[in-house]
């Protein structure tokens, strides 16, 4: 087999949820997509279990505009997110009131990543998030703490 040739140890693919996006044929809708989804994911796991190999992918978000307090769901739906053993979600800091993005301008270019799905830790809010940096050299740990006034725009 390919990764077992190959000495295959890792496994990224981005983005998880872009055959939900892609345009055949002109349509947005095409038939079996449900299929060649799971087909995917099946082929992954089996790739995963057999050789030992983590399967990593990103996928993308779709948020109410209405509801200021959705955090936004996965595009595939629950066969995305049952999938993957781990989620982590990487946001901006918003403000808790509006939703928006904060504007304190230390926080611009800060992201906090959340654990959102961990079999054996806690997750959410409850587990706390850490705190990247976004500049010209890619990402970097910060240690911050980040109070509720900083988020507003007050």
């Amino acid at each position: 087999l390919l990764c077992k040739k190959n000495n295959v140890k890792f496994i990224g693919y981005d983005s998880v949820t872009a055959p939900s996006n892609i345009f055949i044929s002109g349509e947005l809708n095409f038939p079996n997509r449900d299929d060649a989804m799971g087909l995917w994911i099946m082929q992954a796991q089996n790739l995963s279990s057999v050789f030992d190999i983590p399967v990593v992918g990103t996928l993308h978000l779709t948020h109410n505009e209405a509801n200021q307090f959705d955090m936004g769901k996965a595009e595939g739906g629950k066969s995305i997110h049952h999938n993957f053993k781990f989620l982590i979600r990487i946001d901006r800091f918003r403000n808790p009131r509006t939703g928006n993005p904060a504007q304190n301008p230390n926080l611009i270019d800060k992201r906090k990543i959340f654990r959102e799905r961990h079999p054996f830790k806690p997750t959410g809010r409850r587990a706390g998030y850490i705190t990247l940096e976004l500049g010209d050299s890619g990402l970097k740990d910060v240690e911050m703490q980040v109070s509720e006034s900083d988020l507003t725009d007050e």
